[in-house]
C-alpha cells in the first residue's frame, strides 16, 4: 500500500470545489470571489464552471456566507485561491 502525498490527500484533479466564505456585505464577497478566482485562474477561468450562490444571513444581520464552488485542476490551484480570497479585506472567514 502506498501511503498518500499528504498534499493530495486522495483527492483526484481536476475536480469540483467549494469555498464558503464569510463576511458582512454580499456584493463585496461576491467581488472578492471573482477578483480571486481571476488571479488565480487567469484566462482560464471561464472555463471553470465557476458558480455563486448566496448563503444564509446571521440573525442579526451582521453576516452573510458566500458559497464559490469551480472547478479546480491541481493541489496548488487549489490552495492558493484559498489563501487569496482568505487575504481579502471583505472575507472574515473561509471554509
Amino acid at each position: 500500500m502506498t501511503p498518500r502525498s499528504p498534499d493530495t490527500a486522495g483527492i483526484e484533479y481536476p475536480c469540483r470545489w467549494s469555498y464558503k466564505m464569510i463576511g458582512r456585505c454580499e456584493d463585496a464577497l461576491r467581488e472578492a470571489a471573482l477578483s480571486g478566482a481571476d488571479r488565480v485562474l487567469g484566462s482560464s477561468v471561464g472555463e471553470r464552471d465557476l458558480a455563486l450562490e448566496s448563503g444564509r444571513r446571521s440573525a442579526k444581520g451582521n453576516y452573510q456566507t458566500l458559497l464559490l464552488t469551480l472547478t479546480v485542476s491541481s493541489h496548488q490551484e487549489r490552495v492558493d485561491l484559498f489563501r487569496i480570497l482568505g487575504d481579502d479585506p471583505a472575507v472574515l472567514m473561509i471554509i
